[in-house]
């Protein structure tokens, strides 16, 4: 079986579109939403070996500038 055709895989595929579409497929939003989850369980993460709890920084603007950032292009 190729990761191709793996159904674990596929699943994890399939609701990380329904998210993105959730937040109308715009990647600033999405972050936002990450980084909020983030920052919402901090303490149920695991931290790789690089990094300790005072690197973490939270970087998320709040969900109505991120709607209105500009755009670079």
């Amino acid at each position: 079986m190729t990761t191709k055709d793996d159904p674990a895989l596929e699943a994890v595929r399939k609701v990380r579109r329904d998210i993105s579409r959730e937040h109308g497929n715009d990647p600033a939003r999405l972050i936002h939403h990450y980084a909020e989850l983030q920052a919402r369980f901090k303490g149920r993460l695991i931290q790789g070996p690089e990094s300790n709890d005072s690197t973490w920084e939270d970087t998320a603007q709040p969900a109505a500038e991120a709607d209105h950032a500009p755009r670079g292009g």
